[in-house]
């Protein structure tokens, strides 16, 4: 992509920044819950179309992978889907539409028949927290997404375009 071949080269030790999901400067529809899915500290939950923006001091130009722990809902597609803009633009198009898979597990054990056939259970979302890197949806990409930043100070914003997002 022409982001990579602008950036690419840029050498970065890949310093990880650490930002308190409650500790956002502007947002929209979102709160905050304490005591969220056996979670201490505060989650901030994000609901279909909304949006929550950070400030970030960068302590050196280079490329940086955007890390969260997640819990994702969505009742009809099977991953919460947003958008993720640094200092209010879409860098790529990659970060135009991110997928945060919800993880699913048995409603109940596997049922054998009287032919010892197996019958499968239906699956319910299991509410399980993820850490996880922003990747590329379609994997043309990988493993993860890298950012450009200039030293300095940023901002980064999520959007939820469907689904419901719970960040620790």
């Amino acid at each position: 992509s022409e982001y990579i071949n602008k950036y690419g080269a840029i050498k970065s030790d890949y310093n990880e920044l650490f930002i308190k999901p409650e500790d956002y400067f502007s947002a929209e529809r979102v709160y905050v819950k304490k005591d969220f899915l056996k979670k201490q500290e505060p989650v901030l939950i994000m609901p279909d179309n909304s949006f929550a923006e950070w400030k970030v001091s960068i302590p050196q130009e280079g490329l940086y992978s955007v890390n969260l722990e997640y819990c994702a809902e969505s009742k009809e597609l099977g991953s919460a889907q947003c958008s993720f803009l640094i200092d209010g633009k879409i860098p790529f198009d990659e970060s135009e539409l991110i997928e945060f898979p919800v993880i699913f597990k048995d409603e109940t054990p596997i049922i054998h028949n009287d032919g010892q056939d197996d019958l499968r259970p239906s699956q319910i979302e299991a509410e399980n927290w993820v850490w996880s890197a922003i990747k590329d949806r379609d994997g043309y990409y990988s493993p993860v997404l890298r950012f450009y930043f200039t030293e300095g100070e940023h901002t980064f914003c999520l959007k939820t375009l469907s689904g419901t997002l719970a960040i620790s």
